[in-house]
């Protein structure tokens, strides 16, 4: 056993940032990609049995379980995994600090959520979730042991362990609950998936990195003054994640919850979380930029061309896609989930474009306009369904998000353009060619004539089409524009090499 996190290690017991490059970058976020997709396309296979064999009331008696788990993560988050990504010399006494800081923060969490058990239940007026929140809390306790060296995975952009990491447990976790449903027929195996996935995640945490943590609070200085913010950051999120879930539960009850939740997960599968690796990945790459205004400043308009080349049109595909989509996937019984779909998969689209701008915030210490930025959202999503949307059903939930995700999105990108991390030209420029390409996929695919087909040979057209389309347009935009320097040329670019060493090869 290691007492140091594996890498170089000066004589004061320091740990020094591996060094980064573009390549690095573009390497780490491939792993991670690939990771969370692989993990994704688990989740979404796993939801497509799940939602055959289960009901919608199923999927609302977890999702309320949920909703409190968020919250009780929420009010003891201290951060300390981003501490350490930001600190650029952390020795083992930071680690170990860490990593109890860590446990009594899971601990703190898990009893919070046993103990807030029978009144989520008188609010959602459903008994079942008093035993349910019970079990899921313990396996927030186990998971609190998970060890904390495998943060270096992410400084070092090392993404490899970690897609190893999250593949595993994600077959874990989906096997044991696709195997319970079969068994049970109820929301038990859900419950299952989550402590399976708990569980196998602290087990390989373990095994795949030599870091083994003591207990200590010796450096917790360093970490209270992140904490705090990131803390209040937290709160926040959950106000902007889960606050429509919590209303939608208590005023519409965990049927309608189940719909909800369900949309709300999907979307946020097929676009919402497509880029998340990518933020991931950058983090950590920005942090090591951050004296370096320059090359930070292009990274970031980067990472934004980038993202917003994938969002928008995964967005705006899904969304028009959304009735065979959610045929083919879940059954007709959850046909009445498409129109909140389709608006949620606009709110997980404007997301992931602001992840990058939001990411670059949170690395050069500018933390407090996220944190008071999630709030912001919550309390624009609470006063918009209150005004204009109160007697619109589950829709009219969609539309509150939608319009405070919007909010935040500007936000956001007005902090970072203030501040100089990006500037205004280059912006529109990397967000006007997408959003054209997007309006041209849109107006195929709205007068495309589709003759009568069974539902997967008409959902593959259509997305087949959109594709299509939209890189036909983005291509077309691009080289009338004088082929500009973005994501286009950098896809140019590697085909272009790929080619050449595909020829070269004997």
């Amino acid at each position: 056993m290691t007492d140091q996190p594996p890498g170089p290690t000066p004589p004061e017991g320091a740990r020094p940032r591996a060094a980064v490059s573009r390549a690095v970058v573009l390497r780490a976020s491939a792993w991670a990609v690939g990771s969370r997709w692989t993990v994704r396309l688990l989740g979404l296979l796993s939801t497509i049995v799940l939602a055959r064999l289960l009901t919608p009331a199923d999927f609302g008696v977890v999702g309320t379980a949920m909703i409190v788990i968020a919250f009780s993560e929420a009010m003891f988050e201290m951060g300390v995994r981003t501490v350490l990504i930001h600190a650029d010399d952390p020795t083992r006494a930071d680690y170990d600090t860490a990593w109890t800081m860590s446990l009594i923060q899971a601990w703190a969490g898990a009893a919070l959520t046993a103990a807030l058990a029978v009144p989520a239940a008188a609010w959602f007026d459903d008994p079942r979730v008093v035993p349910v929140m019970y079990a899921m809390a313990a396996a927030m306790a186990v998971g609190g042991l998970r060890n904390i060296g495998i943060v270096d995975f992410q400084r070092d952009l090392a993404m490899g362990p970690d897609f190893v990491l999250f593949v595993v447990q994600k077959v874990s976790s989906v096997a044991v609950a696709i195997a319970a449903a079969f068994l049970l027929r109820s929301y038990w195996a859900l419950v299952a998936g989550y402590a399976t996935f708990m569980t196998s995640s602290v087990i390989l945490s373990y095994v795949i990195h030599p870091y083994r943590p003591r207990l200590s609070l010796s450096r917790w200085r360093r970490f209270l003054r992140m904490s705090l913010w990131l803390t209040m950051q937290a709160m926040g999120r959950f106000a902007q994640l889960r606050l429509d879930r919590l209303i939608v539960g208590g005023a519409a009850g965990t049927g309608a919850l189940g719909f909800y939740s369900v949309a709300s997960d999907l979307a946020n599968m097929l676009v919402g979380e497509l880029l998340a690796p990518m933020a991931r990945a950058l983090l950590p790459a920005y942090a090591a930029l951050q004296t370096q205004a320059a090359r930070l400043r292009n990274a970031a308009e980067q990472a934004v061309a980038g993202c917003t080349a994938v969002a928008l049109p995964a967005a705006a595909g899904a969304a028009l896609t959304a009735p065979q989509l959610i045929l083919v996937v879940f059954g007709e019984q959850w046909l009445p989930a498409v129109p909140v779909f389709q608006i949620l998969c606009l709110v997980m689209g404007l997301n992931a474009m602001r992840q990058p701008v939001g990411t670059l915030l949170i690395a050069t210490g500018r933390v407090a306009l996220p944190a008071w930025g999630t709030w912001a959202q919550a309390a624009v999503f609470a006063g918009a369904w209150a005004l204009w949307f109160r007697d619109d059903g589950l829709t009219g939930f969609a539309f509150a998000v939608l319009i405070a995700q919007g909010c935040f999105t500007v936000l956001t990108f007005g902090g970072a353009l203030k501040d100089g991390l990006i500037g205004g030209s280059q912006l529109a420029r990397a967000v006007g060619r997408p959003l054209l390409a997007c309006v041209a996929m849109a107006a195929v695919l709205l007068e495309l004539p589709v003759p009568p087909l069974p539902p997967v040979a008409d959902l593959g057209l259509r997305v087949t089409v959109g594709g299509v389309t939209y890189g036909a347009a983005l291509l077309g935009l691009w080289l009338a524009l004088g082929r500009p320097r973005g994501v286009e040329s950098l896809v140019v670019d590697m085909l272009q090499g790929a080619l050449r060493r595909r020829r070269a090869t004997p």
